[in-house]
């Protein structure tokens, strides 16, 4: 008979969590969607601002541009540029929650500090930056994209990918690289020197 009560509390105790956890990601769903709809209502102002950084020398307003490009282009070339922007967002996400949970994981029965802790993230940041920037360097060329006069060309994909600074970014990755490889090596020496005094200290 306990051994029946105490399986029943288990089983309860486990639907509990289960219950908690999916409510915590129906929220945290939630939550990625509102935030992706606001990013796609106020693109607009995005693109608008973008390109009048590009026609600074035009006399006209903000707003007459835009109600050119609408007139003339239609109201989608407001959101030229969307998708890339998007997903530029949601690989920065990722890669920022998944470089986290890496240095939780690992550092999880260590005795890393909170400051070790926030340069690895910080130096692991720089190198995941340069992964994300190619998204979000075709993001800003579509956003500046129009047959009008003064903003570029349209051109195709795989042209933009071809003319993006691919060269800059691998030196980059290779100095961010290095400087994120050379952190962790200083903080795996300042660990085994803790230990060592912690050995002389027993």
């Amino acid at each position: 008979e306990g051994t029946q009560q105490e399986r029943v509390v288990v089983a309860g105790d486990a639907a509990e969590e289960e219950e908690d956890s999916s409510s915590l990601r129906r929220f945290f769903l939630s939550r990625l969607a509102t935030k992706y709809c606001i990013d796609c209502i106020c693109y607009p102002v995005l693109l608008a601002s973008t390109r009048a950084i590009v026609l600074r020398g035009d006399q006209e307003s903000s707003w007459e541009r835009v109600r050119l490009w609408c007139r003339e282009e239609g109201l989608l070339t407001l959101f030229g540029g969307l998708a890339a922007s998007l997903l530029s967002t949601a690989l920065e996400e990722a890669f920022d929650f998944l470089l986290a949970s890496c240095i939780d994981r690992c550092a999880e029965g260590s005795k890393v500090d909170m400051t070790d802790r926030l340069v690895l993230k910080a130096c692991g940041g720089s190198v995941v930056s340069l992964f994300t920037a190619p998204v979000n360097y075709v993001g800003v060329i579509q956003r500046c994209q129009s047959p009008f006069p003064g903003l570029l060309q349209p051109r195709p994909l795989m042209t933009i990918l071809r003319g993006l600074p691919w060269r800059g970014s691998l030196n980059q990755l290779v100095l961010f690289g290095g400087i994120l490889g050379i952190n962790v090596r200083l903080i795996q020496w300042k660990l085994q020197l803790q230990a060592q005094e912690d050995d002389d200290d027993e």
